[in-house]
């Protein structure tokens, strides 16, 4: 059993990001509504069932835990710049994992996630489930931020940037609880 104290949680923001500072990469991506009937027609294979929460999210540090198929994993997201961020991310125990969710301030994210190869890359597909029930969400992640690549016809608009559409804000802010102008981006 996972034994920690809020006066150490605090402290492991400083500590988490120290060390992270010899393993970070750099995670360029860009974030996508769904066009939802062209989404329906495409065949997809099995969806990986995503719970996460987050332990603290500050202007340029959020510190993640997410559990997904018997894994679980503890992210450090630096401060964006563009569509680019420094992440650190390391495999946890499972059953640290259950205990950190739940010190998880604000609502656990529950999403599934379909991967869907598509002309040379591969597109994360969130399916928002529980408080964030019809927000559907498309991710690409790059090698530059200027690459170019080809957009599915299922993509629409892009929300890359739009922090309301980040999981750190939805924890706190869930999409089913937004007004009908907040879902415009």
């Amino acid at each position: 059993m996972l034994k920690i104290e809020t006066k150490i949680l605090d402290l492991s923001q400083q500590v988490c990001l120290i060390f992270a500072m010899m393993a970070w990469h750099l995670e360029t991506e860009r974030k996508f509504l769904l066009l939802m009937r062209e989404w329906h027609r495409v065949k997809k294979p099995a969806g990986i069932l995503i719970t996460q929460g987050y332990l603290s999210v500050q202007p340029g540090l959020t510190v993640r835990v997410r559990l997904m198929d018997h894994l679980c994993y503890l992210t450090i997201k630096g401060k964006r710049t563009g569509v680019s961020r420094r992440e650190f991310e390391c495999e946890i125990p499972y059953d640290e994992g259950l205990e950190l969710l739940k010190m998880c301030p604000g609502h656990v994210i529950r999403k599934t996630r379909y991967r869907i190869p598509f002309s040379g890359n591969t597109w994360d597909v969130d399916i928002f489930s529980g408080e964030n029930q019809g927000l559907c969400l498309a991710e690409i992640e790059l090698k530059r931020p200027d690459e170019d690549f080809i957009r599915p016809g299922w993509i629409g608009r892009e929300v890359t940037g739009f922090r309301k559409y980040d999981n750190s804000y939805l924890a706190n802010h869930p999409f089913g609880k937004w007004s009908i102008g907040e879902s415009n981006p």
